[in-house]
Parts: structure tokens; sequence; C-alpha cells
């Protein structure tokens, strides 16, 4: 791994922790009397666990099946951090949408989370750091990204505030070029 990637994956660790810092305390939900988040406990963490893996699998059916507006819909509607591979943004939640109904983005012909952890920030948000297996067309080797999310706990439902999609850039080359081969082909019929 080079200096230059280890610091940048090191900066997107920080920042995505201390988003959910700021998250959890920014919180209002589960907050004492006098106006401080409310510590979690381990039953409330389970809650929280139980919850987020059912987000995560629901998200997983709904990438599948190619389900553009539900997975539009699992974002924050302040918008959300899409961080990884170099780039960090904070998009708007109409854009969220747009992009998903648009055509730059394209279902997987297979996908798989591999080894999700959950840790719970606060009363309100959740860390979800694992990997994802992303096959781009039938036949083909999935290749396997990072992933990290922050999810928060908005109007009863869990939304997705930042997500961190990482491949080796070497992987990556090689996908972009192989991508393009598939487009070429396709446009030859």
């Amino acid at each position: 791994m080079s200096h230059k990637f280890a610091r940048t994956l090191r900066a997107m660790k920080v920042a995505i922790l201390l988003t959910g810092a700021a998250l959890a305390s920014d919180c209002t939900t589960g907050a004492t009397a006098d106006g401080h988040p409310a510590a979690t406990t381990p039953a409330s963490d389970s809650v929280m666990i139980v919850e987020a893996k059912a987000f995560m699998n629901g998200y997983a059916e709904e990438l599948r099946a190619g389900d553009r507006a539900a997975m539009a819909k699992r974002y924050d509607r302040q918008g959300a951090w899409m961080v990884g591979n170099g780039r960090a943004l904070k998009t708007s939640y109409d854009s969220i949408v747009a992009f998903y109904a648009g055509p730059a983005w394209q279902p997987p012909a297979t996908f798989q989370w591999k080894d999700l952890a959950y840790e719970p920030q606060g009363a309100n948000a959740i860390l979800v750091v694992g990997e994802f297996a992303w096959a781009f067309a039938p036949g083909t080797a999935p290749i396997i990204m990072s992933y990290s999310a922050l999810l928060q706990h908005q109007d009863g439902q869990w939304r997705l505030h930042l997500e961190d999609e990482s491949g080796d850039p070497m992987v990556m080359a090689k996908v972009m070029a192989s991508m393009d081969t598939i487009t070429a082909k396709a446009k030859q019929k």
C-alpha cells in the first residue's frame, strides 16, 4: 500500500469517526433531561444493531433487484457524504435520487455484503464497516470493495448519512477497462 493511499485511508477513517461522534453529540432524541444525548446501553445497542442489520439486508435486496427508488429513499433527506477513492463530496438528496434514476447507475449482476461490523455511535447513529462483492456483468468475477457507512436515525427510520466505497486502485483500473469493453460490445449489437 502506498504511503499516500494509507494516509488517505486514515483520513477517511478519522472523518467517519468524527462525523459519527458529531452526530451522536448532536442528537436530541434519546436525550437526558438536560439535553445531553443519553448513553446507549447494551440492550439499546443490540436493538440498534438488529435494526441496522435489517436496513443493510434490505439495501442489498434493493441493489440486487435494481430498485432505484427504494435505494434513494434510504439516504439522509439533508444530503449524504459520498467518500472514497480520493473523493469527499456532500451530495444533496435530490442529486442522489437523480443519480439512481439516471443511466449512470446500473444494478449489479451479483451483490453480497461481506463481514459487516456494526458499532453504535450514541443513541441515534451507527457505524457500519466491512466489504462488498459486486459483479458488473453476468459471468464476471466480482470485485471486492471496502465499505463504511454512517447510519443516522431520522423520523423513525435509519438513513445513510455517509458512505465510503473504496477499491484497490489497480483493480479499479482493470474494472474500468473491462466496463469500457462491455459497453463497446453492447453498442455493436
